[in-house]
C-alpha cells in the first residue's frame, strides 16, 4: 500500500509539473518571423515534459509553424513543424532527422556558455534566443511554395565565429 501511494504521488507530481510547464509555454517562447513563417524558439531547459510533447504544444497551443526547441545542457536544437521540411535546416546544422522532426547539434562557444551560466534565468534566455535568432535568420529562407532553404556558406561562416 505504501509503494501504490509513493506511486500515486510520484504520478500526480509529474503530472503537475508537466501540466505546469506546457500551460506556460507560449510565455517562455521567443517567436520571430522569418518570411511571414512563425518560428518559435523555446530553451526547454531540464524540465518535464519530453521533447515530443514541448514540440508539439509549442505548434499546437502557441500556432507555431515551426518549432526550435533547445536542449537544457545546450548541446542540440530539436525542429518541428506540420508544414515544412525541417530536416533540411537540421541537415544544414549538422544533423538530420525525420522530415517533421529533426534535431541538430549545437555548438556554442565555451566562454558564451560560460557567461550564460552566471546570468540570471531570464537574461540567460534573452542571450541564447538572440543567438538562435541570429542562427537561424542567417540560415534559413523559407520559399512561397512552403519548402526550406539553409544557406550552407552563412552556417559555416556561424559554426567558425563560434567555434569551441
Amino acid at each position: 500500500l505504501v509503494i501504490l501511494l509513493k506511486d500515486d504521488l510520484f504520478i500526480e507530481k509529474y503530472i503537475d509539473e508537466e501540466l505546469k510547464t506546457i500551460s506556460n509555454i507560449c510565455k517562455d517562447i521567443k517567436r520571430i518571423e522569418v518570411d511571414d513563417k512563425d518560428i518559435c524558439i523555446y530553451y526547454r531547459g531540464f524540465s518535464i515534459p519530453n521533447q515530443s510533447i514541448v514540440g508539439n504544444a509549442v505548434l499546437n497551443i502557441c500556432n507555431c509553424k515551426i518549432a526550435a526547441i533547445i536542449r537544457h545542457d545546450l548541446t542540440g536544437i530539436s525542429f518541428r513543424s506540420r508544414e515544412y521540411n525541417v530536416r533540411e535546416i537540421a541537415k544544414k546544422l549538422g544533423g538530420g532527422g525525420h522530415i517533421k522532426a529533426a534535431g541538430a547539434p549545437l555548438k556554442i562557444n565555451r566562454l558564451f556558455k560560460i557567461a550564460l551560466d552566471m546570468l540570471p534565468d531570464k537574461l540567460r534566455k534573452a542571450m541564447l534566443y538572440g543567438y538562435i535568432e541570429k542562427l537561424l535568420r542567417d540560415s534559413i529562407a523559407i520559399n512561397k511554395n512552403g519548402s526550406l532553404n539553409v544557406s550552407l556558406s552563412k552556417i559555416l561562416r556561424l559554426k567558425k565565429r563560434f567555434k569551441n
